[in-house]
């Protein structure tokens, strides 16, 4: 087994995310960034208009916490792990469609309070699954 780490940002401006991938990118392979909406989660952050032209040193992460995950894949092409959360999917088939178009990987996220039956059906489809400790939106949470 290989061990990696990837850290995840989550900031609210393009600079302060380019800063923090700067930091990090000489000692690591990927970044994951947390991406909300203030529907899914009550809490914003960078969007789409952030990841055009980020630092090619590195892979990118994207952990879409935001309602309609497909419309955001759907409009980065490159070969990005999408994780999306399980909660906020209503349609599979259109998830995985804007994953392949946009050159991505699959992955699926979950939260606390979600049960491993609701996760099982879809789980094949995933490249990695990411259960969450804590409900997300905010970080520092214990």
């Amino acid at each position: 087994m290989t061990l990696e780490i990837i850290p995840a940002i989550l900031v609210k401006e393009r600079a302060e995310l380019v800063r923090r991938i700067v930091a990090v990118s000489p000692y690591v392979k990927m970044v994951h960034i947390d991406v909300m909406d203030n529907k899914f989660v009550p809490n914003k952050t960078v969007g789409l208009e952030s990841f055009f032209d980020l630092p090619k040193n590195v892979l990118y992460e994207f952990h879409w916490m935001v309602e309609n995950p497909e419309d955001y894949i759907a409009q980065l092409p490159g070969a990005h792990i999408h994780m999306v959360h399980l909660e906020a999917v209503k349609n599979w088939e259109a998830v995985e469609k804007a994953v392949a178009q946009a050159g991505g990987k699959l992955g699926i996220a979950f939260n606390p309070a979600t049960t491993l039956d609701q996760l099982l059906p879809v789980i094949e489809k995933a490249e990695r699954v990411l259960a969450m400790t804590v409900v997300p939106g905010f970080d520092g949470q214990k």
